[in-house]
Parts: structure tokens; sequence; C-alpha cells
């Protein structure tokens, strides 16, 4: 999901399904692991973004259980525009 009400700054947040046995691994329920922190959300995503006219900025935090957290930020930048007519 995506909300674009606060202006140029985008909210996102999303899950993904996995077997049971593929989230018992990543959170190590297997050896015995609590899986502390956001391994409850793991399959979860959510984050950031911030829009311009020079391009974009966006960041996600995606809990991977044992893993631990994944931050992931990008920059797109958009070059070119409209032709000028002559």
């Amino acid at each position: 999901m995506e909300y674009l009400g606060f202006g140029p700054f985008a909210l996102r947040a999303g899950y993904r399904t996995y077997s049971s046995s593929q989230r018992s691994a990543a959170l190590g329920k297997a050896l015995g692991s609590d899986g502390p922190g956001l391994s409850e959300f793991y399959g979860m995503f959510m984050g950031v973004g911030f829009r311009t006219k020079l391009g974009t900025m966006d960041y996600t935090l995606l809990p991977y259980g044992e893993l631990g957290n994944a931050h992931r930020f990008s920059l797109s930048l958009k070059f070119g525009g409209k032709g000028v007519s002559r």
C-alpha cells in the first residue's frame, strides 16, 4: 500500500507471505530461538518516500528474524525533460 496524502511524502507498507517452513527457518525456531526484536513482523515491510521534480528518495525497513533487519535506501534521479520545440 502507498499513501500519498502528505504532499511530497509517501508512506508505504506491505506484507509478503511465506511458507511455514521458510518462516520457521528465518526466525530460527528449529534452533530454539525466541526471535527477539521485530522478528514477529517477518514478512512485513514499511517505508517512506520523498518526491521532488529532480527525483525520489526512499527508505524501507524489512525485518528478517534471526538474520536481523534490512534497511534499504534508494535514490532515483530524473534526467531530461520535455523537448524544446523550435
